[in-house]
């Protein structure tokens, strides 16, 4: 769900989404779309990535 969410609104941070920390929005900067199949695979791997290196800290 978090993976969707982002990837329909990049701006939006999946760690305050995650963790309640930081801010709701991640830099304006960032890209407002994420427009090409090799930047929604690069940003899926990202998220995977992060996700599993959340659940590894919680279950340490």
């Amino acid at each position: 769900m978090l993976e969707r969410i982002c990837a329909v609104e990049p701006r939006i941070s999946a760690e305050y989404l995650l963790r309640g920390e930081g801010d709701p929005l991640r830099n304006l900067s960032a890209p407002a779309a994420l427009n090409t199949v090799q930047q929604l695979r690069q940003f899926q791997v990202q998220m995977n990535e992060f996700v599993e290196s959340k659940i590894k800290e919680l279950e340490a």
